[in-house]
This record gives structure tokens, C-alpha cells and sequence, in this order.
């Protein structure tokens, strides 16, 4: 979501994306601690990472919509008419719904 409200601040006015939601995984509390333990155990200049989440399952027909108006504007849909087929269309983009 950032990387598209980051990418929007730039556009025009008028210019949206669309931003695909992803359900919360099943053990993502565990996953996260398992990843902050592994972290915590590396010194600071080893490498540390930040922890990405899970992202093997589409919420069913729910996005994002960032707009860039004078301001960058978030809505949250769950009405799509279908998953888009990327992360993040530009709504420039070829529609994905045919």
C-alpha cells in the first residue's frame, strides 16, 4: 500500500491504482515472533531484515483504490467484479476485468 500511495503522490491529478488486499494468514502472530526472535539473535550490522508477511492468498474481490486528487486518497472496496490479476494496476493499464 505504501509503494502506491508513494508512486501516486507524483501523478496528476485524476490518476488512481487499484491495490490488491491479501487475507491475514492463519499463524501470522507466530510467524512474526519466530522472525523477531530469529532477528533479535543477529547484531545489527549482520543483516536484519524486516519482516514481510505472508502474502499467499487473495482476499476474494476487495481492493484498494489510491486516487490522487489535491491530496492522495485511500478507499477499500470488497465489490469488484473480480481478484486483479497484479498487486498494483496503474489504472492506466490495459482493464483487467475482460
Amino acid at each position: 500500500m505504501s509503494k502506491a500511495m508513494e508512486t501516486m503522490k507524483d501523478k496528476a491529478r485524476g490518476s488512481w491504482c487499484l491495490v490488491q488486499v491479501f487475507e491475514k494468514h492463519a499463524d501470522y502472530d507466530r510467524i512474526r515472533n519466530q522472525h523477531a526472535l530469529q532477528q533479535c539473535r543477529l547484531s545489527s550490522d549482520s543483516g536484519r531484515q524486516a519482516f514481510v508477511p505472508p502474502l499467499d492468498k487473495a482476499a476474494d474481490k476487495t481492493g484498494f483504490i489510491v486516487f490522487k486528487d489535491s491530496k492522495v486518497v485511500v478507499f477499500y472496496t470488497n465489490d469488484l467484479f473480480e481478484n486483479p490479476a497484479e498487486p498494483i494496476l496503474d489504472g492506466s493499464d490495459d482493464p483487467w476485468f475482460i
